[in-house]
């Protein structure tokens, strides 16, 4: 196997492994930032890097921590895709594991 190849199949292997569905919960002091707003304002709009973002979003200085969530979509559209192109699945499991 040529090292081409080998990075081909380590990439999509990469890919599977990491397309994790999942829920992302709302916390009482998330900031949702859309990427139409991001993009048009760069990084003026990231409190860890605008302190006027922080003061405007009520995050004191002290020790805080971000969660970044990027290219985040609804999961039922995964669903939708998922049913469309294998069929609907007819016991619970079957349609979990698709």
């Amino acid at each position: 196997m040529d090292k081409q190849q080998a990075l081909r199949i380590l990439s999509s292997w990469h890919l599977i492994e990491f397309f994790q569905t999942y829920n992302v919960e709302e916390e009482e002091n998330s900031i949702q930032i859309p990427a139409s707003e991001l993009e048009s304002c760069s990084d003026a709009l990231l409190p860890w890097l605008n302190e006027a973002q922080r003061e405007r979003a009520g995050i004191k200085n002290a020790d805080v921590r971000y969660v970044l969530h990027l290219g985040l979509f609804p999961k039922n559209e995964a669903e939708l895709l998922s049913e469309k192109l294998f069929g609907e699945e007819a016991s619970p499991l079957a349609s979990y594991e698709q």
